[in-house]
């Protein structure tokens, strides 16, 4: 790590040293000869403390890849199994709809832990949830309503929309609150229709294609992404009830 900072320190001082420096050649870790030229225009950093610094001196200068592009590469070379999964709680508040879906699939008993979180951290003795702004109580909303209020107030695991909210108004859940099991098919076909080509695109998409080819029925155009389903991703807080799946 020292080594790579060094060299990025390095980079700079070439950058920026006068008079212009000539074009020298080195060897790095891999055993590799590199030219550095007389003026150095980008700098890849090898690591974090080296972005820092590059970012700090010349952000014009760093490049890199995108999240897209990393995931691509892995994906066209070792497959899409071998891209890391985010790292993140199961019940992380930045969770996307179609990785409440993929959780609903996989793992239903950590879905289950989810909203029981959720539902105990909105209704106990410390929750900000004021029913006197929003006309009723946390249970009333997401047990009847077709969608909370747009407010600042942070009314779920989504701050801006309750998971169980968005589990009833989906039909993920019955009425006792839990993960629906026998939906397991469909869940898992919704999580791979919302998919998008960012960093959805991990081992979670191998996953979700591989099981969706082993267990759900293979209806014209599942496929294709369906618009009430993108309707979904979008705006999971207002969205009417999604149409009921096959049966598991």
């Amino acid at each position: 790590m020292l080594h790579h900072l060094g060299i990025a320190f390095a980079a700079f001082l070439l950058c920026f040293a006068t008079p212009v420096l000539a074009a020298r050649e080195f060897t790095d870790d891999a055993g590799r000869k590199i030219t550095l030229p007389d003026k150095v225009e980008r700098v890849y950093a090898a690591g974090p403390p080296a972005s820092v610094i590059v970012f700090a001196l010349a952000p014009d200068k760093l490049i890199g890849w995108t999240r897209v592009d990393c995931v691509r590469a892995i994906a066209a070379d070792l497959g899409p199994d071998m891209v890391p999964i985010k790292s993140a709680c199961y019940f992380c508040p930045a969770s996307r709809p179609w990785e409440l879906f993929w959780l609903a699939g996989h793992h239903p008993g950590l879905l289950d832990e989810s909203l029981g979180l959720e539902r105990r951290a909105l209704t106990g003795r410390h929750s900000r949830f004021d029913e006197v702004d929003f006309g009723s109580s946390w249970e009333e909303m997401v047990r009847d309503a077709p969608s909370f209020p747009s407010t600042k107030t942070t009314v779920g695991l989504g701050r801006s929309f309750a998971w169980n909210h968005w589990a009833r108004l989906n039909g993920v859940v019955g009425d006792d609150c839990t993960v629906i099991r026998g939906q397991r098919r469909r869940f898992i076909r919704l999580a791979q229709q919302l998919q998008a080509d960012d960093n959805a695109l991990d081992a979670r998409a191998g996953l979700a294609s591989a099981n969706a080819a082993r267990t759900a029925s293979s209806a014209p155009g599942s496929a294709q992404r369906s618009t009430t389903v993108a309707a979904m991703a979008l705006a999971p807080s207002i969205t009417a009830r999604s149409p009921s799946g096959p049966p598991a």
